[in-house]
């Protein structure tokens, strides 16, 4: 992760910065996954490459059922801290699939994504959690027939215990919506209500869990049989990550060369 934060910081007679540049984060994230045959992905992480595997449906190796899928998935976000409380972020991801024991496809760039993420309420040590919107928009490419449009929401309680927020409780809603350009393809939304927790030791290393209930109103994929609704299954993720320090911040103001933690990707 390379974060960089440019521009001049002006003082009055107190000594108070009062404008500077917001904090601009360049991330690279990697994601293998795995899907059993016969099954669509969805849940916390992100979900199957629906115009890789719509490709591969629309020839003749599998004609009868979703195929079992191997994915590598380099993802590229560009964000800025417009304040304390409000990232915007951009980016493409790109990824290499293996359907069916086929081969594995080269690595392609395969969407591009903008969204935003906020604070709505802040916690602040007071008894109310955290509450914090996120919203992405993402456009597979190339733009064709069989392209796919989704737009992902979260919304997010963060109860911490102290004003660090080393430790803390999670509860939250994920929307998924998503729209195909092919007229045979329809793939209905897909919620998840879950609870969680997470705890941030020193050197930077975080653990997060999230477990929940998942309900999918269904997919008709080209000419494979309706895929039925499912509706209350379990869902849950564990993650562990290591956040970096700030490696370029030529306006010296630690909160704002802090990092926001970004909700589920």
């Amino acid at each position: 992760m390379l974060i960089f934060q440019a521009g001049t910081a002006f003082a009055n007679d107190d000594g108070a910065a009062f404008k500077a540049v917001p904090a601009i984060y360049l991330d690279l994230r990697t994601i293998y996954a795995q899907v059993p045959a016969g099954s669509l992905a969805f849940g916390f992480g992100r979900p199957m490459s629906f115009n890789a595997l719509l490709a591969r449906l629309n020839g003749s190796a599998f004609p009868n059922s979703v195929p079992a899928a191997k994915s590598l998935n380099l993802d590229v976000p560009l964000t800025i801290d417009v304040t304390d409380s409000v990232s915007l972020y951009a980016g493409v991801s790109g990824n290499s699939t293996e359907f069916g024991g086929a081969g594995w496809s080269s690595l392609q760039i395969t969407s591009w994504n903008i969204g935003f993420q906020a604070d709505v309420y802040q916690q602040n040590g007071g008894p109310v959690p955290t509450v914090t919107l996120q919203s992405t928009f993402t456009q597979s490419i190339p733009n064709d027939s069989l392209a796919t449009t989704s737009f992902n929401s979260i919304i997010e309680l963060d109860y911490a215990f102290n004003l660090d927020e080393i430790r803390s409780l999670l509860a939250g809603f994920k929307y998924t919506a998503t729209d195909a350009g092919n007229k045979l393809v329809k793939i209905k939304p897909n919620t998840v209500a879950y609870i969680g927790a997470y705890y941030q030791w020193s050197n930077n290393w975080k653990f997060t869990g999230r477990a929940g209930v998942q309900s999918f109103e269904g997919a008709q994929l080209l000419h494979l049989a309706s895929i039925s609704p499912l509706h209350k299954r379990s869902s849950g993720s564990i993650s562990i990550a290591w956040t970096t320090t700030t490696i370029a911040c030529l306006v010296l103001r630690p909160k704002l060369c802090g990092r926001r933690s970004p909700l589920i990707s």
